[in-house]
């Protein structure tokens, strides 16, 4: 084999379908990245791991094939070369009559690591009896919802984000959601179809709901891509084998292929714990970040926590308590029709998580009580209701006694405060 290529395009390759290198894998071919130059004068590269597989094609205009072949090496050791040459410089990739693997540019030579191709195990296309859906805005409805994901390689099917009909929601306009969660805060993101009618998804492989997982690894490489646009539809193909209890799914966009396969997961029905709160604060939002993001700053780095403290209807005070023992606080002004004083704990990360993905002016902060979760919207200035849907769980406050105090005031509580004021 022998390809000259450009850095800039084989980086951006390597990079899109090198984030699903498995580097802590004993496997070898799970840390590899397979470089197939064709006849035709494409150049492929594939990189698997267990659960999944990515292809993509170099952009040719500006590479070439000198000799039709197959190699493969390791990733990181290929990324660290490759970097290492300057900007808009030609590298030339080739074997020589033993099978060994080099890397040449500017008369510098060097040999690289490397596997027996034919060793390198074959991942087969979702081709045979298979369905698919197009689904709007796929990009942005990960970057909208990726942030949930659990990073906990233990927590099941909260390593996937899920997507579903939500036609008859009550939370969402959107006729598909997509939704993550890592058990303390939930992402839930919908979009319109552009369909009246009904959408075919695929039978869960756990307990039969209808919907598509996508897997960390995969939300990571879509994020990663530059081939995905926001504004684009994506067609996701799968094929479902009931005898086994597995989901296969496939996504081409362009020259990118994403193939992953799921066993026997049920997402968790989070519909049943979406909070109705009766008590709403509105706040602007990039105030709000803004304030966070310097407080984060001056958080305890143990648990993460802010205090927010509605002073009365129109002030929240937020404040936090560093290592050190040091108190800092700051006003906002909002609108709230709850109880005066009630505070309640977050963990000042999950807030700024939710604010960033926010892109209306002002957003509401539903709350029931200081020990109960809390559910974040948009508020859209076309007074339509908004696609964007958070739950966050508080973080329980030292001073709070292990209380659960509520954010409304109740009727007991209004007639004690009038017969007190017509006392006095």
């Amino acid at each position: 084999m022998n390809i000259s290529v450009t850095k800039e395009n084989f980086l951006d390759a390597l990079g899109i379908v090198g984030s699903l290198e498995n580097r802590k894998s004993p496997i070898p071919f799970e840390k590899c990245v397979k470089i197939t130059a064709n006849e035709d004068g494409t150049v492929e590269l594939v990189v698997h791991n267990i659960e999944s597989w990515a292809r993509d094609y170099i952009t040719m205009e500006y590479d070439r094939v000198n000799s039709p072949g197959v190699v493969v090496v390791p990733i990181k050791e290929l990324k660290a070369i490759v970097k290492s040459v300057s900007k808009k410089q030609e590298i030339n990739i080739y074997t020589d009559k033993s099978g060994s693997v080099f890397i040449s540019w500017l008369g510098i030579k060097q040999m690289i690591e490397y596997y027996n191709p034919e060793e390198y195990p074959i991942r087969e296309d979702v081709v045979s009896e298979s369905e698919s859906i197009s689904i709007p805005n796929l990009y942005q409805m990960l970057s909208k919802t990726s942030f949930a994901v659990s990073t906990d390689l233990t927590r099941g099917s909260l390593d996937y984000a899920f997507l579903e009909c939500t036609k008859s929601s009550p939370n969402l306009n959107g006729y598909l959601s997509l939704t993550a969660t890592n058990g303390h805060i939930l992402s839930s993101f919908g979009v319109d179809s552009g369909k009246d009618q009904s959408i075919k998804l695929p039978e869960g492989t756990g307990d039969g709901r209808n919907g598509i997982f996508v897997s960390r690894d995969v939300i990571n490489l879509i994020l990663k891509s530059k081939k995905f646009l926001a504004d684009q539809p994506c067609t996701i193909t799968y094929h479902q084998n009931k005898e086994k209890n597995t989901n296969s799914y496939m996504i081409d966009y362009g020259t990118l292929r994403i193939v992953w396969r799921v066993e026997d997961l049920s997402f968790p029905r989070y519909q049943q714990i979406i909070p109705n709160p009766e008590v709403s604060a509105v706040i602007n939002t990039k105030k709000f970040l803004n304030i966070l993001s310097y407080m984060k700053n001056s958080v305890d780095t143990i648990n993460w926590g802010v205090e927010l403290t509605f002073v009365d209807n129109a002030i929240l005070r937020v404040r936090a308590n560093n290592n050190r023992q040091v108190t800092v606080e700051t006003f906002i002004a909002v609108s709230w029709g709850g109880r005066h004083g009630f505070a309640v704990g977050f963990n000042v990360n999950y807030l700024i998580d939710f604010l960033n993905i926010i892109e209306t002016e002002m957003f509401s902060f539903g709350l029931v009580s200081n020990v109960s979760a809390s559910k974040i919207q948009e508020i859209p200035t076309n007074g339509e209701k908004g696609t964007m849907l958070g739950i966050v769980m508080p973080l329980r406050l030292e001073n709070s006694g292990g209380a659960c105090v509520y954010a409304k005031v109740s009727k007991d509580e209004e007639e004690t405060t009038t017969e007190t004021k017509e006392g006095e």
